[in-house]
């Protein structure tokens, strides 16, 4: 539940309760618009939720360009078990008659009195009317004041989809380079695919054959480790 003051001053509005974080579910996660098939890169590795509990303040900045400032519990939708509060910001939205998409977006949280995470992400993509394509780098920072050791965690996303027979049959292409710490030399380097074909046989129905892959390439000592490859098939039925 929240309860929402539209207009709090012009053209900005503050929500109190559960809601969706600015993370991915208010922008690049429509403008990647497979989440039946897989989710984007933050919530996939699970740096992020797509909701918390707290307050947010959010509105428009100059035309297209928005801004979404929140303080919420950082627990998503599980019970609060610390004082600690995650911050987010994110500034995001489109220009050139809405071809051009961007995001700005950080967060910030502490663990403990001893330990902090933060993210910083960007997004970048272009849209027409036929296809769309974009890129999403993102870091993720874990520091631990008391033996000062930092884990980065490092992340980039490309995706492209388009029509190949509008309003019949669309493709989209999606490929993650995924290190869980750049300070270590002994993990596994991961680069996600995810492919395949939208066929709307009909009116708000939609078939998608899809291949998911997920490949490591070891670091250190660490031995080999085969692909994950898995074929699916993902129905939708949108209301």
């Amino acid at each position: 539940a929240y309860l929402k003051w539209s207009n709090v001053f012009k053209g900005s509005n503050l929500i109190f309760g559960a809601q969706s974080t600015p993370s991915f579910s208010v922008f690049t996660e429509k403008i990647w618009s497979y989440r039946m098939v897989e989710k984007t890169m933050l919530d996939f590795r699970k740096h992020a939720s797509s909701n918390d509990l707290g307050v947010s303040l959010s509105g428009k900045i100059i035309n297209d360009v928005k801004y979404y400032l929140m303080v919420g519990n950082g627990k998503s939708t599980a019970i609060e078990n610390n004082k600690y509060k995650r911050f987010y910001g994110s500034i995001h939205g489109s220009f050139l008659d809405k071809k051009i998409l961007f995001q700005i977006y950080g967060d910030y949280e502490r663990q403990s009195d001893e330990q902090f995470n933060y993210i910083l992400k960007g997004f970048i993509g272009y849209q027409h009317d036929r296809f769309t394509a974009g890129f999403e780098p993102f870091n993720v920072i874990s520091m631990d004041e008391v033996t000062d050791t930092k884990q980065l965690v490092l992340g980039i996303s490309i995706f492209a989809r388009g029509s190949i027979i509008e309003d019949k049959l669309n493709g989209f292409y999606r490929i993650d380079l995924y290190d869980e710490d750049l300070n270590s030399d002994s993990n596994y380097k991961e680069t996600f695919m995810v492919f395949g074909v939208d066929y709307t046989p009909l009116k708000n129905i939609d078939i998608i054959p899809n291949i998911w892959i997920n490949g490591y390439n070891p670091e250190g000592t660490l031995i080999d480790r085969k692909s994950d490859v898995v074929a699916r098939v993902t129905f939708r039925y949108k209301l």
